[in-house]
């Protein structure tokens, strides 16, 4: 159980940093646009890594 946390807690700290880098990066459209694939893709990881690693550790 511990290790679904920290691989949650991962996912989060790198969405939170790469949203927070590329704010510095882009202008207001594209921040938008690029942080909307990023959300979607962190949920993806999620989705996928706790699922995998739920059967890893079954």
């Amino acid at each position: 159980m511990l290790i679904m946390t920290l691989f949650m807690g991962l996912v989060f700290i790198f969405h939170a940093l790469s949203v927070i880098l590329l704010a510095f990066f882009v202008e207001t459209t594209a921040f938008v646009l690029l942080s909307k694939v990023i959300d979607f893709s962190a949920v993806g990881v999620l989705v996928l890594g706790l699922a995998f690693l739920r059967k890893k550790l079954n």
